[in-house]
């Protein structure tokens, strides 16, 4: 009995050691699991905290159709899209990530979704007063060989463009394909639904019920009508240049490889 009474202290040695070395174990992995990213309560974004408005003071009372207060109304709407955008990215430095996961709800959750339509509300608005403008111009000629090349015509692509914003809910918005090349009509429900992948805005038209209330009440033809004679087709042909024609250049590049 002796004999093993000996080993007795080495064997609790052992067993507290076993046991020490367990309780380490499952500390370390609950520590890495709340240091997981489903689990942050915050995080640091390098994203700028201030998103700025851009001033658009030239347009208002100066389109031909559109009076000043129906502008205005506009772009003041637009200007809350921008302050919750900026609210939305300061929210999601502190939003808490416990437990986030899942589709139903979670504070994160309300904020991502919500993150688009702002995101979006504030581009889309943006895009569509700068191409708008106070004084008549004409398509230049990127904008023609795209419109040409897959719609044969000026006449066709406006026919199209018309009928597409005569459907809409939100957005008619004119939009170059990466994918194929061409220039399309595209059609959104809302800010952030329906909205195609790989593609470049390069006309925005909203119809939206506010963009035109309160000059034409429920006539949206009339509105449309207006647009289309106030096209800024200098900012359009602009953007074919700075974000179109890379593209339609890295493609022909590739073919050549």
């Amino acid at each position: 009995m002796q004999k093993y009474l000996k080993w007795l202290p080495i064997g609790i040695v052992v067993v507290v050691l076993v046991l020490f070395g367990t309780w380490l174990t499952i500390r370390f992995k609950n520590r890495m699991i709340s240091k997981s990213p489903s689990a942050l309560a915050a995080y640091v974004s390098q994203i700028p905290k201030t998103y700025p408005t851009k001033p658009y003071a030239e347009l208002i009372g100066r389109i031909n159709g559109l009076t000043e207060n129906q502008l205005q109304q506009h772009y003041d709407l637009y200007v809350g899209y921008v302050k919750k955008r900026n609210q939305i990215e300061e929210d999601l430095q502190t939003v808490d990530r416990t437990n986030s996961a899942g589709i139903t709800y979670s504070p994160f959750r309300a904020l991502k979704v919500a993150e688009t339509f702002a995101v979006n509300g504030s581009l889309l608005h943006e895009l569509y007063f700068e191409n708008m403008s106070a004084t008549p111009t004409q398509p230049g000629p990127e904008t023609m060989k795209l419109i040409e090349r897959s719609f044969s015509s000026l006449d066709n692509f406006k026919n199209d463009l018309i009928d597409s914003a005569a459907v809409a809910r939100g957005w008619a918005i004119m939009m170059y394909g990466i994918d194929d090349g061409h220039v399309h009509n595209y059609v959104l429900e809302s800010h952030n639904q329906n909205v195609p992948v790989l593609s470049i805005p390069l006309l925005v038209l909203d119809v939206y019920e506010h963009a035109y209330m309160i000059d034409f009440g429920i006539k949206r033809a009339a509105y449309l009508d207006v647009f289309w004679q106030n096209v800024n087709w200098d900012v359009v042909e602009a953007r074919i240049k700075k974000w179109v024609l890379p593209f339609m250049q890295a493609a022909t590049n590739a073919d050549k490889e």
